[in-house]
């Protein structure tokens, strides 16, 4: 796959211990905050900016991405800010310690070098959540670059900007509309997380199965023809980081598989193998996307039906609603993932008529994604 200019992509020691699932978790949690805040962002440079038309947008617009197909990080600012006629880049932190000695900014977005010196970038903004204390402080790169020392970031293991919390502390500023947007941000999380656990269970289980047979001195054998067969063998072939060499046609066999799915625990396997599948083929590899794309409509009808009015999930007569919530959640996570993939690499591939919309937030797929987070944080998790 050709290399993005704009990108920087990850060494082999970012991603260790990794599976590419769970590398793509890991960077939902920045991208929750980003779009959860977009509108609340443009309200803030509002007040900042009264006399202004504002608009603002993710960088990458509708097919902005929050993986990269080989990991690593876009040098894209987060956000492109349009305040009247003047364009700005806007770069989004937030801190979720409570107390910090200082609040940190990577060198590479608050300047460049000329001639040797480091001169502060004239077309970007930084707005930056104080999570813990609910405030906020908009400030510019000469500000950061007068403010702050370089210094070294043990969490990032670079040198950066360091500003003093004392000097920092002084800009921020309360805005009432923060805790809510703090609270949503914190809702999704909770989804995300709890969604994640049930890969660590598929692990498990398998596991399970295969020493039951060695302890058994039974034979060990995958039943491809079936979903939980196939999803096995998919499993083990992703443990393995190895993918089949026949990659279409086992896509093939997948899409036929979601028009069986009868639970939520089946939609969840299927949606595991699509999603393995899938991101086998190379970003320009020739694959039947019609197949992927109404695959990804049928799991989302089929999680959609399964909704019930308390926020939780339910398939057939199971009373095991816990369950079937970590299901359709982690079902959503993978549909949003590889539709915003195939918007990206493939949409002009793609028919005209296809059922892909953009995905602008998070779980924005689930019918109500902050009552089935009170559902799980209220009825779920404590039950772990």
């Amino acid at each position: 796959m050709r290399h993005d200019p704009r990108t920087t992509y990850a060494k082999t020691s970012d991603i260790k211990g990794r599976t590419y699932l769970e590398y793509r978790r890991d960077m939902k949690r920045k991208a929750i905050a980003e779009l959860e805040a977009l509108p609340w962002i443009k309200n803030i440079l509002q007040k900042h900016y009264p006399q202004a038309n504002i608009r603002v947008e993710k960088s990458g617009g509708d097919r902005f991405l929050w993986f990269l197909r080989r990991g690593g990080v876009s040098r894209e600012a987060d956000y492109i800010a349009y305040i009247g006629d003047k364009q700005q880049k806007i770069e989004f932190q937030y801190a979720e310690k409570e107390t910090l000695e200082f609040y940190d900014f990577k060198i590479s977005k608050v300047a460049v070098s000329k001639d040797g010196k480091r001169v502060p970038r004239g077309d970007v903004l930084f707005l930056y959540i104080d999570k813990p204390n609910q405030k906020y402080a908009l400030l510019d790169a000469e500000w950061i670059h007068q403010n702050a020392k370089i210094g070294e970031v043990a969490a990032w293991r670079t040198q950066a900007y360091r500003v003093p919390a004392e000097k920092f502390k002084k800009l921020l500023i309360e805005d009432q509309d923060l805790g809510e947007l703090i609270n949503r941000i914190d809702a999704k999380n909770a989804l995300l997380n709890f969604q994640s656990k049930l890969y660590q269970q598929m692990q498990e289980d398998l596991k399970a199965k295969i020493e039951e047979a060695v302890a058994n001195n039974a034979e060990f054998s995958i039943a491809p023809e079936t979903i939980e067969g196939f999803f096995e063998a998919c499993f083990i072939l992703s443990m393995m980081d190895r993918c089949p060499q026949q990659i279409s046609s086992w896509l093939e066999r997948c899409c036929s598989f979601v028009h069986q799915v009868k639970s939520l625990k089946q939609a969840a396997m299927v949606s595991f193998s699509l999603d393995f599948l899938y991101f086998c083929s190379s970003s320009d590899e020739e694959i039947d996307l019609q197949c992927v794309a109404r695959s990804l409509q049928h799991l989302h009808d089929f999680v959609n039906e399964c909704y019930t009015d308390e926020g939780a999930y339910k398939s057939g007569d199971s009373e095991r609603l816990c369950e079937d919530t970590q299901h359709a959640l982690f079902v959503i996570n993978i549909v949003e993932d590889i539709t915003q993939d195939m918007l990206y690499y493939h949409s002009d591939a793609l028919p005209k008529d296809n059922p892909l919309k953009p995905i602008s937030q998070i779980f924005q797929l689930l019918r109500e994604p902050l009552q089935t987070a009170w559902y799980i944080q209220q009825q779920c998790i404590s039950e772990e």
